[in-house]
């Protein structure tokens, strides 16, 4: 039998509004090598977006490093094979490819030829696992390969990537590992997925573009699912919630045994993985959302990392906002639970007075950030800017932001 661990989206770096989530994730990889030690798997499969950022911070980079370093030392896993998503930086990631190679870590990054994108990976059984391992890939090399089609230029690459693979090892499992977005699947929110539906120009890709692959191991959505009922084709979703939208979703990792050969369904399961600091969103009208503060904070949840963190929209109601502000706040007050977002979230009151005006505006500054207003603005969709090219100015103004 031939194991393969499977996920993605880390976006290692990544803050929750202003708040640093660094300690959260080291938790985060601290259990996956846990999970490694038990599944002993023959592969681990990571399908994008590694870090949150083009150009990660050394903490970030450091994370990284030493998750594969305890990989390698402790022998979680027989192969790692990894690629880019629309997150990371090709040249940044690639450029340690080789140093890499060296230690049984795989990682495709940038526009390469889909013939160097197939991998043979030897297996305890004393077989094989054959991988396509097909990073983002970018609009313009897309339509090149499809005639100016991006879809068309999707499947050719991947069509040609999985033969390759299957050259390689033509009685192994096939398995392929992208970064897309797939038709049919499901989005967590509007919030953390705003930018993440369109993938290289593509806004989804037919699931027969992978035909042949026994697996499909995907990344880029957020949700773990299967897609249009296909139990070998799926996303891990992230292992860390990356909004609050995201907070009541279960979040996993997937085990995948195969137990025949090319064509023989494979067994797959999802690990849940812990909450490592409770996420809660308090929504609603002010009275819904002073109760629901108090139960919080009655409750105090905590995790490994620490005390939750909550959220408040007011998506209901009428009364000030900066009044419901103040009432959630005092609720929540001495019981650990840290409020760290609110928002305004009910239909626009063509008749509301100028003082209203101002108590949201005021209470509205007190949760932005320069990078949170920088997000917003660079997602509005008359910039037209592709979520590679929103990633790098955010990695910019955190290099210059004080």
């Amino acid at each position: 039998m031939k194991k393969l661990v499977h996920l993605a989206d880390l976006h290692l770096g990544a803050r929750l509004r202003d708040r640093d989530r660094l300690a959260e994730q080291a938790l985060m990889l601290d259990w996956l090598c846990g999970l490694l030690a038990r599944e002993q798997p023959d592969a681990l499969a990571l399908a994008g977006d590694l870090f949150d950022v083009y150009y990660p911070s050394a903490s970030a980079q450091q994370l990284w490093f030493d998750f594969l370093a305890r990989v390698r030392r402790e022998g979680l896993a027989g192969h790692v094979v990894a690629v880019a998503g629309n997150h990371d930086s090709p040249s940044a990631l690639g450029c340690a490819g080789r140093l890499l190679d060296l230690v049984g870590v795989s990682l495709l990054a940038g526009d390469a030829a889909p013939e160097r994108e197939a991998l043979r990976v030897p297996c305890a059984d004393g077989g094989a696992l054959a991988f396509a391992a097909i990073p983002f890939q970018r609009e313009g090399a897309l339509r090149t390969q499809g005639g100016g089609d991006a879809v068309a230029g999707f499947r050719a690459h991947a069509a040609a990537a999985l033969a390759a693979a299957r050259a390689l090892a033509p009685d192994a499992p096939l398995v392929a590992v992208a970064h897309a977005t797939l038709s049919g699947a499901s989005f967590s929110d509007g919030e953390s997925e705003r930018a993440r539906r369109a993938v290289g120009g593509v806004e989804a890709v037919p699931a027969d573009a992978f035909a042949g692959a026994d697996y499909v191991a995907l990344g880029h959505l957020h949700v773990p699912q299967a897609v249009g009922g296909r139990e070998a084709v799926r996303y891990a979703g992230s292992p860390l919630p990356m909004s609050f939208a995201e907070a009541a979703s279960t979040k996993s990792v997937c085990v995948v045994e195969f137990a025949g050969g090319p064509g023989d369904a494979p067994a797959v399961r999802a690990e849940p993985v812990p909450d490592f600091r409770p996420l809660r969103l308090l929504s609603g009208s002010r009275e819904e959302t002073v109760a629901a503060a108090r139960a919080l904070a009655a409750e105090a949840p905590s995790g490994p990392a620490g005390a939750a963190w909550a959220a408040l929209s007011v998506s209901a109601g009428e009364g000030s906002f900066a009044e419901t502000c103040r009432l959630v706040r005092a609720a929540l007050e001495g019981s650990g639970v840290e409020l760290v977002a609110v928002s305004d979230d009910r239909a626009p009151d063509a008749d509301a007075s100028p003082s209203a005006a101002a108590a949201l505006s005021v209470e509205d500054l007190r949760a932005l950030t320069p990078e949170r207003l920088a997000a917003d603005r660079l997602a509005e969709p008359d910039l037209r800017l592709a979520a590679d090219e929103r990633a790098g100015l955010l990695a910019l103004l955190r290099e210059v932001a004080p």
